[in-house]
């Protein structure tokens, strides 16, 4: 798990020559979840990306993991998590179905390759876009993520309220959108592997629109073909043909449609998971 610019929230302790201390706030948290689960949380130095994580296999012999019935392990990498982060990656500790959702997620990968029926280096044409769109959404974890994620936020907020701890972070739209950004992933690289299959990326087509016009002046600096960064206006030179199959993607309605959809789904689970918490109109 991962944020920026969440607002402040009490803080569950902190590192010291690598052994953790939790604040009152956390401890409080702490043993609140081990007389609801029966099962203790420890907390760990972590060494991976985000904030925090759980890992659902655990350690070595399944330490920590999500069959571990001693123990739950999880990792900060922030030296002053807060409690919400606490709270957050607790949530995955204690989540039955995680270990479940990961072997899925496995078999998955194996069957299902979003590739096939189309040859790959060759752009996908355009009756086949949104087929391809949902194909791909379809075989990419995006869906049990986003599960995974909200149930973590909303079981996160539970528990802070249960002991009278806050989460301003649920005036925060970032409460709601980040469950949800792993399905903009994946219809972000689907996007991404149709206009330039040899170079995927998550945020690819956000990139190449934000180049393409939101440096410049759209409506008064020229498009200069083969013209690139010239003086203080960027100039794009729309005859590239990655950005024509971004252009051409986007004016396809079929595959606005099936994105549309993709999304509305996510949109209608996180309005019920997440109630409470603030909506932004511009993202889920």
């Amino acid at each position: 798990m991962n944020r920026a610019g969440s607002p402040l929230i009490p803080s569950a302790g902190s590192f010291t020559d690598g052994q953790f201390t939790a604040s009152p706030q956390g401890q409080l948290l702490l043993d609140y979840l081990q007389d609801k689960f029966g099962i203790p949380v420890e907390i760990q130095k972590g060494n991976a990306g985000g904030a925090g994580y759980f890992s659902a296999y655990g350690g070595k012999d399944g330490y920590g993991g999500s069959l571990d019935k001693d123990r739950r392990v999880v990792y900060f990498n922030t030296e002053d998590p807060d409690v919400h982060l606490l709270a957050h990656e607790s949530a995955h500790a204690y989540d039955p179905s995680l270990i479940k959702m990961h072997k899925n997620e496995e078999i998955l990968g194996e069957r299902i390759n979003p590739l096939a029926g189309y040859t790959y280096g060759n752009e996908v044409k355009a009756e086949e876009a949104a087929d391809y769109l949902n194909a791909f959404v379809g075989a990419s974890p995006a869906h049990t993520r986003l599960t995974s994620e909200a149930l973590a936020q909303k079981e996160a907020n539970e528990y802070l309220k249960a002991v009278g701890l806050p989460n301003p972070g649920l005036n925060d739209p970032w409460y709601r959108n980040y469950p949800g950004e792993h399905v903009e992933a994946a219809v972000d690289k689907a996007y991404a592997l149709m206009a330039n299959p040899y170079t995927p990326g998550t945020s690819a087509r956000d990139q190449y629109i934000r180049n393409t016009f939101d440096t410049s002046d759209m409506f008064n600096a020229p498009v200069v073909p083969g013209a690139r960064n010239l003086g203080d206006s960027t100039q794009w030179d729309m005859r590239d043909a990655i950005t024509q199959r971004y252009l051409d993607l986007g004016l396809n309605p079929g595959l606005d449609k099936a994105t549309q959809k993709i999304r509305g789904r996510a949109e209608a689970y996180l309005d019920r998971m997440l109630p409470d918490a603030r909506k932004d109109d511009s993202k889920f």
